[in-house]
């Protein structure tokens, strides 16, 4: 942590892994897992792979439609900030 805190950065969990390094033959599967698992505030997983951006537009798409808005975690640390990322 001390590292971190030298370096300026912030650690960040994840709570929903998409699975994209697992579904190179099924990118679909990427969308489903994201957005069967959202709620308010859900950091999502996601690696720079080719079937990631590959579905990354429609995955956006999906997210907006069923009601869910991004955000920076800046953002979100500026509006609340006893809020503690890890």
């Amino acid at each position: 942590m001390k590292i971190l805190e030298e370096m300026v950065l912030i650690p960040v969990m994840w709570e929903i892994s998409s699975f994209d390094w697992q579904y190179k033959m099924n990118p679909e599967m990427i969308i489903y897992n994201v957005v069967e698992h959202m709620k308010d505030g859900s950091i999502i997983l996601l690696h720079e792979l080719e079937q990631t951006r590959f579905v990354l537009p429609r995955l956006i798409d999906e997210i907006r439609n069923k009601g869910f808005e991004f955000s920076l975690l800046s953002k979100i640390k500026e509006s609340d900030p006893d809020l503690h990322l890890k």
